[in-house]
Formats: structure tokens, C-alpha cells, sequence
């Protein structure tokens, strides 16, 4: 995410990888800090190994606050202590100050935060955002320069929490840093920008101390946020934040800073609905700055049960739900309910469907816990206990006490009400992304779909993905029609589209996985590419979660190859098999998106006696790309992993906004594509597909001048008319009959009769194949591909009773047999020649 507070920071600066030499140190020192003076540090020798002890400054007087009276060493003096391996201090101006960022142990003297990865995470935000600083790699972390902020009464001190959270020491007028020279054990010039520093930001100024908790919690956060408490920790930082912000913070603050958390210190981020949810909850609340950390941690919470009404009869009392109640012989007491304060914070209707939902918030040792639940879920006690595994204090005895309580809670409290969805894509009238949709929440109904959600996210802009991975691609046509794939997902809807299958097939290791990485790479990260071990069950369901969203799975040689066909059929028909209930049907999932698919065999191979099978597939054969060698696939996988996700939002943008003008010229690219098809049904079927291919290809030149060149790809349209024998499904199937009978002569009868059984006749140049032989071979098809072949008079049509029929009489050998005559003339079309005098036959 690039707020826009800093979108228009000129970036500058180039990374250095290598150690400054004793060369010229004084100027060294005034390029990247001006009015700084050198000095003379102890560094390592034989009698000191201690990194501490090495940073002591040797040269007299440069402790004082005014450097008129300090008289630094010149460069002769200098570069005879670094010969002499001793190191080179920067006594720093007061126009500068520098934030340091090294690794935290705590009372244990066991690490909590690494230096070093903090510190690349801060180099990797500062830099993303456009930010004008120079930066130092140090032993245990990283040192960054900016110019010093007027009037924010920075000191040279230690361990201060920022408002972004890290824990920093700052150095400015009256201290010094050691300056990267030759044997300085690791540091060095990391990042330079050219021109005058910016001052300070606000999120990295000195805001509280750190401390720890009697149980040895620290008051700070733990970077990197990591999946499994992601929520609940940046929760409690912003708490923390807020708590201690008091005058030098804003709303406007904690909300960019909770931003920048998640996109630079969380892996992966928070999705961005969930994450506005978690800040204005944290902004709503009136959190009041504690005296003592442990308050704050015990507290955290508090504010959100003191905006809301607690139904009688239960209170909150001794920082958990009471009830009350009466004790014999004693009178009127408070009756423990709930070690926790369970509330309901919000309520969402789900957008497709009549259901509700309510997100129950509580607080266990400083945890935060949303989560978001069924009104039936809060309204059964079978279904409360599941609360337990969350920490939620619920057992058998206070379950029903649980019940009463959310149920008056909701009676006499206006608890706000939001949408709710359970899929992507196309909902209702509406369009769903992950980062786009901020004032609908997203709800995925499993773990795998909340995986699924995660992986749409943005690294890097549009441009750059068509620059880096796109550019790559760009002389590959058939690697070119999968990524296009990708975006003409989301558009299917609107064109009318049935769902489809785009499958590319070919040898192993040569290309196909990482092109379905490319096409994931135009909505977020290769979390997005699947594979084919799934159940046809699991399938159907991630089809329908992603929805308008392609679904792509990879290597079809993992999947359980009798379900293939059948899983062909059900997906283009864009809802799940019909499934019963104890008390009726469940809900059937629909879908409405394209599929990506790979394999070492098309998918048209597993469904051959399927002609429709065929209609549903566009089949792409051979390598996606020629030419290449492993440097190509290493800069490829390179430039995927650093630039995702922006492409498609922008194309989404572009597309809602364009779409009411856009989606009649579809038509145009659907009728040259059918002309191509000249009549053929299954061709014309897939045409339609492949005109909205074309036509996304058009948009994308159209909205980013991306030069796909369109000619290339109509002519790839044709070599697949050619090359799949799929398409012509009629003639593929009389082709693999006559294999059949070319391998088995002696079930033809010529002038002698097979001693086995007899599948075909054949008398003056003509092959007549009986109807018993045809239903076997064809089975539930028979009948249509029997008509095709009388249609395009493959087959020898005869009248019976005023009507056009594909079989006749024929008197063979003194018998008489009813048979499908093929025209002779398709035969030697096909390259099949029977009149070969065999044993036991004979043409």
C-alpha cells in the first residue's frame, strides 16, 4: 500500500554493498552527515574482542554539547588508527538525528526482536514510500538518517517506542555513531538518497519507554505480526499506541501507522476490511493513558464494555460477567458467570443469503479475540461450547447463562449493522475483492478459503508488472492466452459467459507451472495456484468461493482420472451436484469464472467419447515457452514474487468504470471468431471464449498500452482449430473406430467369415459397421455422432419411410445386414485402406 500522504516523494539513492575504504573519511563523513566530525574509536585489537568496548571513542573533548572547542583528527591522524585497526566515529550535527535499530533480548537475555530483520522491514517501507534517507548495516541491525525534526525535543537516548512500534535509540547533537570503515565488523552504506534528507517522520520519533508486564509480557509489539495472531497483536498495538499517544498522535496517525503495520511488518497482511474494522474499533474507544503498563494490559478492552448497556440481571464486576442473584442465608450476591467479558461489537447480514452474523470480541491475558458467528451459533449450547477451544470461558454449566446474556445484550443494545459475503466475485449487484470491497466483510467459510483471501494482495504497481514479468512473457502467445485468461475471468459475467476451461498440456518441466504462476500473479501471490489432488467435492467448492475469480490448479496427472470427465461437465455448467439433506437438498454452489489448467495430457484426452466435453476446453498444446533458458525462469519467478496483485485491481477499476460502453464490442470479436468456426459447433462453442480472450487483450492495450500483439494470437486460434482433433469430435471418433478395426482385421467380413465376432462388412470398396459394434464403441453418444456423420454425409444416407436414415440393408455373402456404410472417399481422407487380403478376410 503507498498512502497518499507520500505518493509524491521523489525516490532516490543507490544501495552499497560494500565497505567504505580509508580513503578520504572525512568527506566521507560530511556527505552523509554534514557538520559531523570525525573521531578516533577504540575498534578490535588483540587485548579487545568486546563489540562494546569497541565503540569507545578514544579522541579527547568530543563529549560536549558544543564541537567549536573539539578539534577532530585530520586524515593522516585517521588513517593511521585504521591502519592500526582501530575504527572511525561521526560526532553527529544538531541538524541530524539518527534512529538505531538494533536486536531486543528480554530479562532472560533471550531474543525477542531481531535487529536485522526489523530493520530491512523499516528499509523496505521507508523506501516503498518514497522517503529520502540514508541508511547504515550494522552488526545487530540498522542505523537510518534523517534531518532532525525542529521542536520535537529529541534527545540523545535509549530504547524509546515509535509510534510505528520499534523500539529505538536516537542520536543527535551531542553523540556519535561509528562510521563504516575498513574492518568495522559488518557495517557498511546500505541506502543513500541524493539531495537534502526529509526530517524524521512522526511514526519514528521517541513516543514511551518499553517495559515488561510481572509476567514478563513486553508493552510493545513482537515484529513480524505472523499468521496465526496476526489480528489479536495488531489489536493490542494499536490499543497500546493510542494509550500512550496522548497529544503527539492523532486519529489520522494510528490509522496510517495501523496501515503500515500490516503491509510492512505482518506476513501476510491482514485483509484490508478486516483491518479497517480492527482501527476504527481502536479509534472508536476512549482509552485513557494508564499509569502503569500493567493496567493497560489488563485493561485493554475495557472501553468497548463501557460503551455498551449490560442487561440485568448481570453486571460486570471484578473485570468478569457477574449475574444477580441470592444466597440463602446471606441475601443478595454476584453470581460468577464468565471468567471473560464477552460482547457483541457488530452485526452483519449476509448479502446472498437470509442469515445473520455477530462478531463476539473478548479479552483473555491481553489477547484480543474477534470472532464472527451465526446468530444460531450464540443461540444453542451445543454450539456455544465450540467457544471454548478459543479461550471463551464457557462450559456446560454457564453455557445456557451465556445464552440469556447475548440474547438480552442484542435486546437492549444498537449494535451496528454491516453486509456480510461468503465469496469473491460477482455477488448480487455488487463486485467483491478481497482489497477492494472496505464496507463489506468477507467471510470465508473454511481455513483454505481464508487462505485463499490472503493470497490477493498488492507488491509493487501496475507498471512494474508489466514491465517484469509481463514483458517477459510477451513474446510467448500461448503463455500470453493464459495470462489473459486471468483477467477475462472477472469479465465473464458481464458478457454472459459460461464458465471455461483454458487447459495447456505438454511435457513435464517445461514451463506450464510457472505460467500458471504468471496468471496468479495478475490478482496477488502464487498462493493462488492449486492442484489438481483435490476432491471433486473441494473443487467445486474453491470454484465457488473464488467465483468470478479464475480458479487454477495445476498438473492434472494428480487427479483422479475417472472423475476427470465428469468434473469437465459439472464445472462448465457453473454449479455443484444437487447433494440431499436429513430434511431436504443443501445449498448448491454456483460459479461463474474461468479455469487455468496444466497437465502432461489435455483434458480433452480424458473425455474422449464426450463431444461436449470438448466444447468446454480450450486446448493448448506444446511448450509455452521456446527458446529460453533456466536464467529466463529465474528472472520470471524473480520479478512474480516482487510484483503481483496491482495489475488486476487496476484492470477491475478501469473494467467497472468502462464496462456499460465496452461490453458491445465484444460482439464484433465474437462474430470473427465464428466466421473462423465456419459452422462448426463445437468450434463455435469455443470461439465465443477466445473472442472475450481477444477482446480482454484489446482492453488491456486500451487501458495500459501493454502491446499484446492481437494478430499473433488469431493466428494461434487457427493452429488450435487444427491441431485438436477434439474439436471435430464426429471424425475423432471414427478415426479411433477405424484404429479399432484396422488392429482387428479378422472382425471384418470380406469374402470369408471371421471366426469371432463381427464388427464391420466390407464389399466393393465400401466399409459398412454394424449398429451392436457402433453402441459399444460410442455408447451414450451413439445416436448423435450417428447423426453428424448422415449430416455431413461422412455416413451413406438411405430414405426408409419418407425419412433420411444412416443405416441400410446390405446382402453379404448371401446374408443380409443392416449396417452404417462410410462414403469411401472419407476413408482414404483418413488414410485407411481395407482392401488388404488377410486370412480370413479378404475386401
Amino acid at each position: 500500500m503507498v498512502l497518499k500522504k507520500f505518493e509524491n516523494r521523489a525516490f532516490g539513492g543507490n544501495v552499497h554493498s560494500m565497505k567504505l575504504e580509508t580513503v578520504n573519511i572525512t568527506d566521507q563523513i560530511q556527505r552523509y552527515l554534514p557538520g559531523a566530525k570525525p573521531i578516533l574509536v577504540q575498534g578490535y585489537s588483540s587485548r579487545n574482542t568486546d563489540y562494546t568496548k569497541a565503540k569507545r571513542p578514544v579522541s579527547a573533548g568530543w563529549g560536549k554539547d558544543d564541537f567549536k572547542t573539539y578539534n577532530p583528527p585530520n586524515e593522516e591522524k585517521i588513517n593511521i588508527h585504521i591502519r592500526s585497526k582501530g575504527w572511525i566515529g561521526a560526532a553527529i550535527d544538531e541538524n541530524y538525528c539518527i534512529v538505531d535499530i538494533d536486536t531486543l533480548k528480554n530479562k532472560l537475555k533471550e531474543e525477542i526482536v531481531s535487529g536485522p530483520v526489523i530493520g530491512d522491514m523499516l528499509l523496505n517501507l521507508l523506501k516503498s514510500e518514497g522517503f529520502k534517507f540514508h541508511a547504515i548495516k550494522t552488526k545487530n541491525g540498522m542505523q537510518f538518517i534523517f534531518r532532525f525534526p525542529k521542536g520535537s525535543g529529541i534527545k540523545n537516548q535509549v530504547k524509546e517506542v515509535t509510534p510505528l512500534g520499534l523500539v529505538s535509540d536516537y542520536r543527535t547533537k551531542g553523540g556519535m555513531i561509528v562510521f563504516p570503515t575498513l574492518g568495522t565488523d559488518g557495517r557498511f552504506i546500505l541506502h543513500t538518497a541524493e539531495g537534502e534528507l526529509d526530517e524524521l517522520p512522526y511514526f519514528l520519533k521517541p513516543l514511551y519507554r518499553p517495559t515488561f508486564n510481572k509476567d514478563g509480557d513486553p508493552n510493545f509489539p513482537l515484529f513480524p505480526f505472523s499468521e496465526g495472531g496476526r489480528n489479536n497483536a495488531l489489536n493490542r498495538f494499536l490499543f497500546l499506541l493510542k494509550a500512550n499517544a496522548g497529544e503527539k498522535v492523532t486519529a489520522d496517525m494510528i490509522q496510517e501507522v495501523g496501515h503500515l503495520v500490516n503491509e510492512y511488518f505482518t506476513e501476510p497482511p491482514i485483509e484490508k476490511t478486516e483491518l479497517n474494522a480492527t482501527i476504527s474499533s481502536v479509534l472508536r474507544a476512549e482509552v485513557d493513558i494508564p499509569k502503569q503498563t500493567d493496567e493497560l494490559l489488563r485493561d485493554i478492552g475495557k472501553t468497548e464494555t463501557e460503551q455498551c448497556k449490560i442487561p440485568k440481571p448481570f453486571v460486570i464486576a471484578d473485570g468478569m460477567l457477574k449475574r444477580e442473584g441470592q444466597k440463602k442465608g446471606i441475601g443478595d450476591v454476584l453470581l460468577p458467570v464468565c471468567r471473560h467479558i464477552p460482547i457483541i461489537t457488530q452485526s452483519f447480514a449476509n448479502v446472498e443469503k437470509s442469515q445473520l452474523y455477530y462478531e463476539i470480541h473478548w479479552t483473555d491475558h491481553g489477547r484480543q479475540y474477534r470472532e464472527i458467528v451465526s446468530a444460531g451459533t450464540i443461540a444453542t449450547k451445543k454450539d456455544m461450547l465450540k467457544f471454548a477451544d478459543l479461550s471463551l470461558g464457557v462450559t456446560d454449566l454457564n453455557a445456557k447463562d451465556l445464552i440469556e446474556f447475548f440474547d438480552r445484550y442484542i435486546t437492549c443494545n444498537e449494535i451496528p449493522r454491516s453486509q456480510l459475503v461468503e465469496r469473491l466475485g460477482h455477488v448480487e449487484d455488487g463486485f467483491i475483492h478481497p482489497l477492494l470491497s472496505e464496507s463489506v466483510k468477507i467471510l470465508p467459510p473454511d481455513l483454505g478459503d481464508k487462505q485463499t483471501v490472503e493470497a490477493f494482495k498488492i507488491k509493487g504497481t501496475a507498471d512494474e508488472w508489466i514491465s517484469e514479468v509481463f514483458g517477459k512473457v510477451r513474446d510467448h502467445p500461448k503463455a500470453v492466452l493464459m495470462l489473459l485468461g486471468s483477467f477475462t475471468s472477472v469479465i465473464l459475467n458481464d458478457l454472459k459467459l459460461a464458465p471455461f476451461i483454458i487447459d495447456l498440456s505438454g511435457p513435464t518441466s517445461f514451463g506450464k507451472t510457472t505460467v500458471l504462476r504468471g496468471a496468479a500473479s495478475v490478482w496477488g501471490s502464487g498462493h493462488l495456484v492449486g492442484e489438481w489432488n483435490i476432491t471433486k467435492v473441494a473443487a467445486e467448492r474453491k470454484a465457488a468461493f473464488l467465483n468470478s475469480f479464475p480458479i487454477i490448479l495445476d498438473d492434472t496427472m494428480k487427479a483422479d482420472k475417472r472423475e476427470l470427465e465428469r468434473f469437465v461437465y459439472n464445472y462448465s455448467g457453473g454449479r455443484s451436484k444437487g447433494r440431499g439433506s436429513i430434511v431436504g437438498t443443501q445449498t448448491e454452489f454456483t460459479w461463474n469464472n474461468l479455469m487455468l489448467s496444466t497437465g502432461e495430457t489435455s483434458l480433452t484426452e480424458y473425455a474422449q467419447q464426450a463431444g461436449g466435453a470438448a466444447a468446454r476446453v480450450l486446448p493448448i498444446v506444446g511448450l509455452p515457452f521456446e527458446g529460453v533458458d533456466h536464467n529466463f525462469f529465474t528472472e520470471l519467478y524473480n520479478a512474480m514474487e516482487s510484483y503481483h496483485g496491482a495489475i488486476g485491481l487496476d484492470f477491475l477499476k478501469q473494467w467497472q468504470d468502462k464496462k456499460e460502453v465496452l461490453i458491445p464490442m465484444y460482439k464484433d470479436f465474437n462474430s470473427y471468431f465464428q466466421k473462423k468456426a465456419n459452422g462448426n459447433v463445437v468450434l463455435g462453442r469455443i470461439a465465443r471464449h477466445y473472442a472475450a480472450l481477444i477482446f480482454t487483450a484489446h482492453l488491456l492495450n486500451d487501458f495500459f498500452q501493454m502491446e499484446i500483439n492481437i494478430n499473433e494470437l488469431t493466428n494461434l486460434f487457427d493452429e488450435i482449430a487444427r491441431e485438436n482433433k477434439a474439436i471435430d469430435k464426429p471424425m475423432q471418433l471414427l478415426e479411433a473406430i477405424l484404429s479399432d478395426l484396422d488392429a482387428d482385421r479378422l472382425s471384418i467380413y470380406g469374402k470369408y467369415v471371421p471366426q469371432g465376432r463381427i464388427k464391420a462388412l466390407y464389399r466393393d470398396g465400401t466399409l459398412i459397421l454394424l449398429p451392436a459394434y457402433l453402441k459399444e464403441f460410442l455408447k451414450t453418444e451413439q445416436k448423435a455422432i450417428r447423426s453428424e456423420w448422415l449430416r455431413r454425409g461422412i455416413s451413406i444416407g438411405s430414405m426408409r419411410n419418407g425419412n433420411e436414415s444412416d443405416t441400410k440393408q446390405y446382402k453379404h455373402c448371401g446374408e443380409n445386414y443392416s449396417g452404417v456404410a462410410i462414403k469411401p472417399e472419407i476413408l482414404k481422407e483418413l488414410q485407411f485402406d481395407f482392401s488388404t487380403e488377410k486370412k480370413g478376410y479378404s475386401g
